[in-house]
């Protein structure tokens, strides 16, 4: 999530999304989705609301 985020252009940390959703706001999302579809909880049921600054690369 946070390459998708680096090749977009987008912030890091939270932002808002701008309307209509970009590709990279959709591809995000369908990540949050399959890790909510794991078991797995990010913390946020959307993406643009998790900050991503402190993961590694």
């Amino acid at each position: 999530m946070k390459s998708i985020r680096v090749l977009a252009g987008l912030p890091l940390d939270r932002y808002q999304p701008e309307s209509p959703l970009t590709p990279a706001d959709l591809a995000q999302q369908r990540l949050v989705a399959l890790a909510r579809d794991l078991g797995i909880d990010l913390g946020s049921e959307w993406a643009n609301e998790l900050d991503l600054r402190d993961l590694a690369s």
